[in-house]
């Protein structure tokens, strides 16, 4: 493959990320693809990464990732040089390979504590700290943990991957089933959606944004700001379940946020300083679901379990096919009403991003370099 380092593809050559749950013998994947949107062509793989097949994870420390089933979360991170990404209660980083002959390899890894063990996304934040939204159910203990990325012990093999054991360096609580994160260099705040409750029961999905305290390096214990989103009623597809946000992202070159729950996509400005009432994404107004039980019982934009956006206005979600199915199965790239092509890739794959960066929501750096 070509270095991806720094570069932005065009629209005849798209890169994407996606993360596959394990499947029988099949291990969990990190996966980057290419895609050509103009015209729209099948997405062709340019490299896998699995903590079952990487070589260099020696000894048994490495056990518990290599078990781990899930990929809840992959990122674009360090400027297309790395993957940030979570793997079962781990939070990995993983090194871009830069030629043909280069295989992806794992830099290093945090094992998330116990109450983040639900993590659902991970956001590099700056001075290489990274946030995790833990998901978890409990009020008192849910919200967003922040880690150091570098604070990995040594493998035991020079130059080798490094595992640490956290330590959680932070925790913010009071925030269940905290599900998207959206670092905001502009403002220096992180975005994060989640509920008031659990919502299995009656909840109100929030959107909210916590300050950064460069001088602390550490986030505002409350938020700065804070926004309904979501319809705060019982869903159709599970009347058991309360309608709650999953997913965040920015809209290149503007300020504004596209965050997605159960039951729909919603837009919310931020130009003004103030965050508007969210309302149903225009991008996606003559959206048409490829589950037909979606479209039937119009909710076509149901269970998105991620969303980006190019400059282009090309999106890429993920979403379950089946009506009452919580897994995502299918990755779909949304270009106008009559360019809405889905990929299965025969598993779970929960989140699905453009891989470059996002004018005007650029991440972090790394530093210094693994």
């Amino acid at each position: 493959m070509q270095p991806t380092t720094g570069t932005v593809p065009g629209e005849a050559d798209a890169l994407l990320l996606t993360g596959i749950y394990r499947a029988g013998s099949q291990p969990p994947e990190i996966s980057l693809y290419s895609v050509c949107l103009s015209p729209m062509l099948p997405l062709k793989r340019q490299w896998v990464w699995s903590p079952v097949n990487d070589k260099t994870l020696n000894g048994n420390m490495w056990d518990g990732l290599r078990d781990s089933s899930s990929v809840t979360e992959v990122k674009w991170a360090d400027g297309g040089r790395k993957v940030v990404a979570l793997v079962g209660d781990y939070i990995v980083l993983i090194a871009v390979p830069q030629h043909h002959a280069e295989d992806p390899r794992l830099v290093s890894a945090i094992k998330l504590e116990e109450s983040a063990s639900n993590a659902h996304s991970v956001e590099v934040l700056p001075h290489n700290r990274v946030a995790v939204a833990d998901g978890g159910r409990n009020a008192g203990t849910s919200g967003v943990q922040v880690y150091a990325l570098d604070g990995g012990a040594g493998s035991g093999r020079a130059g080798g991957p490094r595992i640490a054991n956290g330590p959680c360096l932070q925790k913010l609580t009071g925030f269940p089933s905290t599900h998207g994160l959206l670092w905001d260099q502009t403002q220096q705040v992180l975005w994060a959606v989640g509920d008031t409750a659990w919502p299995r029961g009656r909840s109100q999905g929030l959107l909210r944004a916590y300050g950064y305290d460069a001088s602390q390096q550490m986030l505002a214990s409350e938020p700065v700001a804070e926004q309904k989103v979501g319809s705060g009623k019982r869903t159709l597809e599970d009347p058991e379940w309360w309608d709650g946000p999953h997913d965040i992202a920015g809209v290149p070159g503007k300020r504004q946020l596209l965050i997605t729950t159960e039951e729909n996509v919603f837009l919310c400005d931020i130009s003004t300083g103030q965050v508007s009432e969210p309302v149903q994404a225009p991008q996606l107004d003559a959206f048409t679901s490829h589950s037909e039980h979606r479209t039937e019982a119009d909710r076509p934009r149901s269970r998105f379990k991620s969303i980006g956006m190019r400059a282009s206005g090309a999106i890429i979600y993920t979403q379950p096919s089946a009506w009452r199915d919580d897994y995502p199965d299918m990755i779909g790239i949304y270009l106008d009403p009559d360019k809405n092509t889905v990929t299965n890739l025969g598993r779970t794959t929960y989140k699905a991003r453009w891989f470059e960066a996002v004018a005007g929501w650029e991440t972090p750096p790394i530093e210094p370099s693994f």
